[in-house]
């Protein structure tokens, strides 16, 4: 599947942005909500801790996106959250991870176009922990599930996205199908 270029955000800086302005390389993008009080700071960590291990470099082979699904968030929140967490990656890498707000339809349509499902609970969401990782053209190729990430992972991702090629994760592959008798 394909995410829509077309939808417009604003970013952290306030500036109207559509994902093809942005998407220019394999992008992996974490989708969150910035008051989130469980997974989405954690995520946000795992996220820079990879960013951080891989062998890749940010703004060269790809680029990373954080994408609230919470239309209330701003431009000012993304950008407290973004300089949270950029602290945690060579302050040179900074500029290639984008920190996006937008309204509720866009919202709607991100979500429907990466089939990423919420369930709004009062204030908060009940949602996944995931990586998705989209090539040059938006052609979902991989989702890396949980927090914490393997760097080999991060890396086969985005040479995958880089020639548009969709592949399983192998991890949730394995949670499902693996199964270990020693007798």
């Amino acid at each position: 599947e394909y995410i829509s270029l077309d939808l417009k955000f604003l970013n952290e800086k306030n500036e109207e942005v559509t994902l093809r302005d942005l998407i220019d390389k394999p992008t992996v993008i974490a989708l969150v909500y910035l008051n989130c009080p469980g997974l989405c700071s954690p995520l946000q960590e795992g996220f820079a801790e990879v960013i951080e291990k891989t062998e890749l470099t940010l703004g060269v082979d790809y680029q990373a996106m954080t994408i609230s699904f919470d239309f209330h968030d701003t431009p000012q929140m993304a950008a407290q959250k973004k300089a949270n967490f950029v602290t945690k990656i060579p302050a040179e890498f900074a500029e290639h991870w984008h920190y996006l707000t937008t309204d509720s339809a866009t919202v709607i349509q991100i979500l429907t176009d990466v089939g990423y499902k919420i369930k709004i609970t009062g204030l908060d969401f009940i949602h996944p922990s995931a990586l998705i990782v989209v090539s040059p053209e938006g052609k979902i190729t991989r989702y890396l599930y949980g927090l914490r990430f393997l760097p080999f992972d991060l890396k086969m991702s985005v040479i995958e996205a880089q020639k548009g090629l969709p592949r399983p994760t192998i991890s949730k592959v394995l949670e499902f199908c693996y199964s270990f008798d020693p007798d």
